[in-house]
């Protein structure tokens, strides 16, 4: 068993910022807003041959509006199955109302607590929190990371392992299948890329279509924060599950909307734009999630091609979908088939996120597509296809001078990308280079799967 530990704390104290320093990433987004941290994240720190797993949870405060209460459940969800507790105070502000309510929970659950006081420039004015009654209490500055580092090292992780002894080492088992037998869990990018047939499904969309929704109905607990207010999230969050025989990795994104892509924007929808996008080039597939109330909009079709330019798979699921007749499905599928009639070979699922309706159609649609990613395409075999594509739509010739297209080879699978070398290349039309796209799409059976063709310029050996 893996020790877990909570940092725990009110507003603006430092909490993101110190599981940056002690997990060494950047994953948890750090912002002078209050409250701005909403969902639950999971990290691992490695120190002396032992493994942790550490969770930045939301703030706790005691004046809750009634939409705040999801969130506070995600922080003492965390406390409950935490066994170590860093509390994490400011002493700039010195102790406040709200950091002797989560005194009063803590104590209440019986947990191991460390308190942690941040922001420390005059150890002198810190003696206020010697009230709250723990008996750990350690001073740092977040803003000097060697410090804080060698602090933990020298003082923290000696007493936490006095804590729990050897109980939670008993069997030497390896980091990798240490969390493929726990439930769910999210690790760093540099950890999880060292997991073998792990899958990175990320959920992508306009705020309020479910997102959310889903990835709890996934995991079977409220594990993510869910509200009908439109931007709940507002960081991407990952979340791992093994489901069959593949390990997934589960993103949850901030929902994107065109008008705020690439316009003036404020820091919190900068950060989140950010973090979905990047959220985009991590992950192998992409579930873009609409609205079955709201159907297909511009800002769907917008983030679609996003999707495309960046060469990544997809499957288009319409949730919400509940109470929706069958007939009306029919309407819905076919008027974005129309809208994306420019795409070929496509999954479209029609799902209810809430009730669970239709998920196992996504994972059977992911796991075809992630099977089409072990396929090795020999050159020889993609050259006869590009040349019964040639032989059926004849190239074309501009000003005397013909394009020649010799030979094709397989350039890699994210994004899958096919790279045809020729001459005169340049004299090839959009159109015909879409229509090699769809040709190969069709010939290699690449259902869901956005095709980057690239085209290169054969070399004169005659030229110096």
């Amino acid at each position: 068993m893996i020790p877990i530990i909570s940092l725990i704390g009110r507003t603006n104290v430092g909490k993101s910022t110190l599981f940056n320093i002690l997990t060494g990433t950047k994953s948890a987004i750090v912002n002078k807003l209050d409250n701005f941290t909403r969902d639950c994240k999971y990290g691992y720190i490695k120190r002396f041959d032992k493994n942790f797993i550490i969770i930045d949870t939301p703030a706790i405060r005691s004046i809750l509006d009634k939409n705040d209460y999801c969130i506070l459940e995600q922080s003492i969800s965390a406390i409950n199955k935490s066994n170590i507790i860093f509390f994490i105070l400011n002493a700039i502000d010195g102790v406040m109302s709200d950091d002797y309510l989560i005194s009063n929970i803590l104590r209440t659950k019986n947990k191991f607590v460390i308190l942690i006081i941040n922001k420390v420039n005059d150890k002198n004015s810190v003696f206020q929190f010697y009230s709250l009654g723990f008996k750990n209490i350690y001073f740092i500055d977040c803003f000097s990371k060697k410090d804080i580092l060698s602090l933990f090292c020298k003082e923290i992780y000696p007493i936490i392992f006095d804590y729990i002894g050897n109980n939670f080492y008993s069997e030497k088992i390896l980091f990798d299948k240490l969390i493929i037998n726990s439930n769910y869990f999210f690790c760093s990018n540099k950890f999880s890329n060292k997991m073998q047939n792990n899958i990175k499904l990320a959920c992508i969309g306009q705020p309020n279509v479910g997102k959310s929704t889903l990835i709890n109905n996934i995991l079977g607990e409220k594990r993510l924060t869910v509200n009908s207010l439109p931007g709940t999230t507002r960081d991407s969050i990952y979340v791992y599950i093994k489901r069959g025989l593949y390990n997934y990795i589960l993103i949850d994104t901030a929902g994107l909307k065109k008008n705020k892509i690439g316009n003036k924007y404020n820091n919190l929808d900068e950060y989140s734009i950010y973090q979905s996008i990047k959220s985009i080039d991590y992950a192998d597939i992409i579930l873009l999630i609409i609205d079955v109330n709201l159907g297909f909009l511009d800002q769907d079709l917008y983030l679609l091609n996003l999707i495309i330019s960046k060469g990544k798979s997809f499957i288009i699921i319409v949730n919400k979908c509940e109470n929706i007749s069958l007939s009306l499905k029919k309407n819905i599928k076919l008027n974005i088939l129309n809208r994306i009639s420019f795409i070929n070979n496509f999954e479209i699922h029609f799902i209810s996120a809430l009730y669970g309706y239709g998920i196992n159609n996504i994972f059977n649609s992911t796991e075809f597509i992630f099977s089409l990613f072990k396929n090795k395409f020999s050159s020889k075999y993609l050259t006869n296809i590009l040349l019964e594509a040639i032989n059926k739509h004849c190239l074309p010739v501009v000003n005397g001078r013909s394009t020649k297209l010799k030979y094709a080879h397989f350039g890699g699978y994210s994004p899958f990308m096919i790279i045809i070398h020729g001459k005169v290349i340049k004299n090839l039309s959009r159109s015909y280079k879409r229509y090699l796209i769809n040709y190969f799409s069709k010939s290699l059976k690449l259902v869901g799967i956005s095709l980057i063709i690239k085209f290169k310029e054969a070399n004169n050996p005659y030229i110096n």
